[in-house]
């Protein structure tokens, strides 16, 4: 359970979106000390916008993806990812950033006027740090849900394979039960 507790956590941190957020996180820390412009009060409000979209962007994908989870296409997760649920995780992921990005937002703005340089710039390159992690998990879930899609394509394909399947069985098993019948 722990080593696939840490796969988990090593799938979320060494992704390309972790490392843009990263990134933006470093860079913003390091230039805001000497750049007053990175010390906008407003670059929180439009962090928090951008992440308030993408949040509620990724929750209708995450109930779209819910509302069209088909029997079928469990069993396709289930064959590809181990679980249905491993499908999910990219989306609840974007939307925990997206969250967190948001609520640091807020409350940069609320403490921004109180603030000294260093707060202000760690609240400004954390806020921007994973507004950047959340767009670019996005971008990706993109991808994700096009991948997802082509498999749910597949699905009257993989019917059909698996009915041919069983109807082979079938006639093998009925096969093997008449040769084993003695002749009368």
């Amino acid at each position: 359970m722990r080593e696939r507790s840490e796969k988990r956590w090593q799938y979320i941190v060494k992704s390309l979106d972790c490392y843009v957020g990263a990134a933006a996180f470093i860079a913003v820390l390091v230039l805001a000390r000497t750049q007053p412009k990175l010390r906008q009060a407003h670059l929180l409000d439009v962090s928090t916008g951008v992440s308030v979209a993408i949040l509620a962007v990724v929750l209708a994908a995450f109930a779209i993806l819910v509302a069209f989870l088909s029997e079928d296409y469990n069993f396709v997760l289930t064959q590809s990812l181990g679980s249905p649920s491993r499908a999910f995780e990219p989306y609840a992921i974007v939307a925990v950033i997206a969250g967190a990005a948001t609520v640091t937002s807020v409350v940069g703005l609320f403490l921004w006027p109180i603030a000294g340089k260093w707060v202000q710039a760690l609240l400004m390159a954390t806020s921007l740090g994973l507004t950047a992690w959340a767009v670019v998990g996005s971008v990706q879930l993109v991808g994700i849900a096009t991948t997802q899609g082509r498999h749910k394509l597949r699905i009257p394909e993989i019917r059909a394979a698996a009915t041919q399947a069983r109807l082979k069985a079938a006639a093998e098993k009925q096969q093997e039960a008449r040769e084993r019948k003695p002749e009368a």
